[in-house]
């Protein structure tokens, strides 16, 4: 299976490499003889301009690929863009009514205000 996966990653556009790690279960951070964990090594931003070879196209081809492999269950998921902080992306916030205002319709205002602001913001993922 390790060979298997490895072999089909090579094949997408935009991967450059592979790194596999034998005995590695990444998601318990243990080691157990039936598990591998392997990385792919994507080629630099300017060098995946293409759809199909932008990070969720290349999860969800990998997924339906994975998800044909009889003999194993495997998967694929994106690392957390910041070490410890989770693999979704977005950001947290916390409004403090520093005037006096309330919790009613002007502080509400302004936090919706932040969120709307940041939904329209691109950060050139896509």
């Amino acid at each position: 299976m390790e060979a298997k996966a490895s072999k089909f990653l090579l094949t997408l556009p935009g991967v450059e490499g592979v790194t596999t790690i034998g005995g590695y279960d990444i998601l318990t951070q243990s080691v157990n003889p039936n598990t591998f964990t392997i990385f792919p090594v994507l080629k630099p931003w300017d060098q995946r301009r293409s759809r199909d070879s932008q990070l969720f196209a290349l999860l969800g081809r990998v997924n339906r690929e994975f998800a044909s492999y009889p003999e194993a269950i495997a998967f694929a998921f994106p690392l957390p863009p910041l070490p410890g902080v989770g693999n979704v992306n977005g950001f947290q916030f916390m409004v403090e009514d520093r005037n006096g205002t309330g919790l009613a319709e002007p502080l509400a205002r302004v936090a919706q205000g932040v969120i709307s602001a940041a939904s329209r913001r691109s950060f050139g993922f896509n």
